[in-house]
């Protein structure tokens, strides 16, 4: 695993952008057929602490499935041992049997009464060390502080990195990341709010290649021999906002309809203007 990490830190483009979600239980009912019009790859709460299952964990893996949305997991850590973690990393495994998920599976510490330098690595490594004697691609989600202060390099290069910073032109957390989590904001399929990514790494044919998250070894990529294009009116999003800015799309409310009616998820466009222009 860790010669793959190096070689994901090689290939790291920022100019690649895939823009995903993360979602739990909190979003309830989620029609995955339009969000998949926006979003490339989603990451799901399988569970949360020493063995509670999230409720929706099993309708989201289905529907992202259905809808063809690459798709990870993530388990909300309440350790403070490495007994602990090992629970969770076990339950965990409970939850993925059976699956294949083409995105990475994380371990997400972000609970505070773990904000200590020393258990936050020790549990890190515990958790991950029995998901991969599993052969399970495996990640760490934390924010920006925590990434940049608490956590040694033997873990950080290590295991693939999600962190999370909001309402920034970029994370401060100057290591090497494959997801950033940016923000919160609404999406075209998912009542409510919901947390947006940006992936830089395409983590499916790494793990169909290597046999991991369930599939075997030189598993074929799915190719679609017509796919949607990643934004809309047959542009990317990147093109759509500079459009945009440009003024090609109006104003107001204006450019909301304009962009609604062209098939746009408003929302990210703006997202993506707001990034370009360092906002």
């Amino acid at each position: 695993m860790r010669a793959i990490l190096l070689f994901l830190f090689l290939i790291l483009d920022v100019s690649c952008q895939l823009a995903g979600i993360d979602v739990s239980a909190h979003q309830k009912d989620i029609d995955w057929k339009t969000v998949a019009k926006s979003k490339r790859f989603a990451i799901i709460r399988a569970g949360y602490g020493y063995g509670t299952f999230d409720d929706y964990w099993e309708i989201n893996y289905k529907g992202t499935k259905a809808a063809g949305i690459k798709v990870g997991a993530y388990w909300f850590s309440y350790a403070n041992s490495v007994d602990a973690a090992k629970q969770e990393a076990n339950s965990m495994l409970k939850a993925l049997q059976g699956k294949q998920l083409e995105w990475p599976v994380y371990y997400d510490i972000e609970y505070q009464p773990i904000f200590d330098k020393n258990i936050q690595n020790d549990i890190a490594k515990a958790f991950c060390s029995v998901l991969e004697s599993q052969k399970y691609f495996c990640g760490i989600y934390s924010s920006a502080y925590p990434l940049s202060y608490n956590f040694n390099s033997d873990v950080k290069n290590r295991y693939s990195i999600w962190v999370a910073h909001y309402d920034v032109s970029k994370p401060s957390y100057s290591g090497s990341y494959g997801i950033w989590q940016k923000g919160i904001g609404k999406v075209n399929g998912i009542n409510g709010d919901c947390d947006l990514d940006i992936g830089y790494i395409d983590f499916e044919p790494i793990i169909k290649n290597g046999g991991y998250n369930g599939y075997s070894s030189g598993t074929p990529i799915d190719i679609d021999p017509d796919p949607e294009p990643e934004g809309c009116n047959g542009k990317t999003i990147n093109e759509i906002a500079k459009e945009v800015i440009q003024g090609k799309w109006g104003n107001g409310q204006d450019r909301v309809n304009r962009l609604t009616a062209a098939g746009c998820d408003y929302d990210t466009i703006q997202e993506e203007v707001n990034r370009i222009l360092g906002y």
